[in-house]
């Protein structure tokens, strides 16, 4: 029997390969988002595109272009054709954030507020909530049917590290928190709490922003490099599984 996304184990990751390699971008890629539930993927390039894929059969299903705002940060929200969007261009405008539907290209909704880019989105896993870090120094916690941002609602440090946050994500169960620094450190954090449940750290890349991500059973941290490696760790471990080098 095939194994379910809650049997993952060490074996299975350490067998992870690369599947498929797109090479029809004009630009660097920004970011990219699985969908917690569909067979989907979302990405965002420097060209100003937006590409969705399908991981199963390794397909492009639909790309837009931005040109006005560009496209900088992507993240899925429950709806697997629906996105939000961070602007690259026309950040003074205050349309820094967009919920977008790539069903027919249209901009459902400006989140005002931010003052500067947009370097991270996290989607709610459990309701419509998000979290938005921008280099305004805020983070802003907003509801998909308002354009209102709510909180904050706790501020905690995090073992003494002082460097800036660079990304923030939720595990799918919404128990666990990854915040990944501006200096490649790595923190899984108890989600109500703030409390430090293990970290990693990376070698130093400068000028290049760190992103990690959680495997969909919320047993791994899958994080990228400056070097073009990607690495993966047991969280109950706190185990390196996997150190896999790129293809280019």
């Amino acid at each position: 029997m095939a194994a379910t996304l809650s049997q993952l184990d060490d074996g299975i990751v350490r067998g992870m390969a690369i599947g498929a390699v797109f090479t029809d971008y004009a630009g660097k890629i920004n970011c990219l988002d699985f969908h917690r539930k569909e067979d989907l993927l979302v990405t965002s390039s420097e060209d100003d595109s937006i590409r969705l894929y399908n991981i199963t059969s390794a397909t492009l299903l639909k790309t837009t272009y931005h040109r006005k705002h560009g496209a900088d940060r992507v993240c899925f929200t429950h709806h697997p054709s629906s996105i939000l969007c961070s602007s690259r261009y026309n950040l003074e405008s205050a349309e820094s954030l967009r919920y977008l539907s790539l069903y027919d290209n249209r901009c459902l909704r400006y989140f005002k507020g931010h003052k500067d880019r947009v370097v991270s989105l996290c989607m709610s896993p459990v309701n419509d909530s998000f979290m938005s870090g921008s280099l305004d120094h805020s983070v802003r916690i907003w509801d998909l049917r308002v354009n209102a941002c709510q909180g904050p609602f706790d501020t905690f440090l995090v073992g003494g590290d002082t460097a800036e946050v660079s990304d923030i994500k939720f595990s799918n169960d919404g128990k666990s928190m990854l915040l990944t620094t501006t200096n490649n450190h790595i923190y899984v954090l108890d989600a109500y709490g703030g409390d430090k449940r293990c970290g990693f750290s990376l070698e130093s890349s400068p000028n290049v922003s760190t992103e990690a991500a959680f495997t969909p059973d919320g047993q791994y941290v899958i994080s990228g490099s400056g070097d073009g490696t990607l690495h993966a760790w047991n969280i109950n471990t706190i185990q390196e599984v996997l150190f896999l080098k790129s293809c280019f």
